[in-house]
Order: structure tokens, then C-alpha cells, then sequence
């Protein structure tokens, strides 16, 4: 099961897990289970991520700067957050090697930029593979400062890849709400 703002995903999964309880097994459930005949499994919306626009708060000026941009805020991608608000904050936005990588530059300091996409069905949080792509990627751009942009939720190791190299930041899910509010107020 998967995080959402509406209920927090730890008390869902207790809810879920804990009317499971082992010894008390109906006799149609043993039944079932004796004679093998498969459960249906059950696809629902919450095993698939919604676009990062329907959970933010954008203020009402990034909202309608993203807006003439082209970008629709509750459609749009969290690559597309970041490279839409630092547009309208001064910055010079242009494509990078790669798909899906970008290099912002502003006052002389470039900043490299790698989006990682959710694909409905795939895995929620971003891959170990991906964070240690984005480093070797990163020090190889000889950007300034990096950030790694993600639809996803960002695993334990980011915080200490963050510690090691300080021009790296990390911008997943759960984080996307900070980043729009400190460019607003600051």
C-alpha cells in the first residue's frame, strides 16, 4: 500500500494488516485454502501514484506562471514543477545531455538538473541505481550545484548522499512542497 495525504499510510497499512489475524480462520477460508482455488487479486487506485499537482499548494502566482508556460499544475510532473518554477524565478533552463536531464543556470551558477519519472505500475521510490546515476552524472557535468527531481519518494540513503556532497539536493515527493514554498518566500 502506498502513502497518501488523505490518510497517513502507516495507520492504512495497520488498519489492512491487523484485520488479518491468523487464528481466527473461517471455515469457507480453510476450505478455500484446502482446495487450492486462487484469490483474485485486486488492483486499486491507491497502488498507483497521482500526478505531484494534485497534492501540492502552489501559490497562486507559480500556480499562473506555470499556467503560461504551457504546464498544467494538476497534470504536471515533478521535472516539470521544478524546471516551470525556476524559469519564473530568473533562471535560464536548457536541455542536457541526456533525456530527461536539464542544466539551470543563473548568476553564472549551473546547476544540473535530472528528472526521474514514475511509470504507472512501477515502483514508488526511487532506485539506488538512480541516486548513484545521478552522482556519477553530477560530477561529471561540472555543474555547481545538482538536484535530482522525483515523482517518487526518496529512499533513507539520500540523506546521507546529501551530508557527503552538500551541492547536492534531492527533490522527491514528500520534499516538492518545501521547494515551492521556499522559492515563493525567498
Amino acid at each position: 500500500m502506498l502513502p497518501t495525504t488523505s490518510t497517513p499510510w502507516l495507520v492504512r497499512l495497520f488498519r489492512t494488516s491487523a484485520s488479518f489475524i491468523p487464528f481466527a480462520i473461517s471455515a469457507e477460508s480453510l476450505s478455500t485454502i484446502a482446495f487450492g482455488v486462487p484469490a483474485v487479486a485486486s488492483t486499486s487506485s491507491d497502488d498507483v501514484l497521482e500526478p505531484v499537482g494534485t497534492e501540492l499548494r502552489l501559490p497562486r502566482a507559480i500556480d499562473l506562471g506555470l499556467r503560461t508556460q504551457g504546464i498544467d499544475p494538476l497534470a504536471m510532473s515533478a521535472g516539470q514543477l521544478v524546471t516551470g518554477t525556476l524559469s519564473l524565478f530568473g533562471y535560464k533552463i536548457a536541455p542536457g545531455a541526456r533525456y530527461g536531464t536539464f542544466i539551470a543556470e543563473k548568476a553564472g551558477v549551473r546547476t544540473y538538473i535530472r528528472e526521474d519519472q514514475y511509470q504507472k505500475g512501477g515502483y514508488p521510490e526511487v532506485e539506488d541505481l538512480t541516486v548513484r546515476e545521478f552522482m556519477v552524472e553530477f560530477m561529471s557535468s561540472q555543474a555547481d550545484r545538482g538536484l535530482l527531481v522525483s515523482d517518487k519518494y526518496g529512499p533513507f540513503e539520500i540523506y546521507e548522499k546529501e551530508k557527503r556532497e552538500p551541492r547536492v539536493r534531492f527533490v522527491t515527493r514528500e520534499r516538492l512542497q518545501r521547494f515551492v514554498d521556499s522559492l515563493a518566500l525567498g
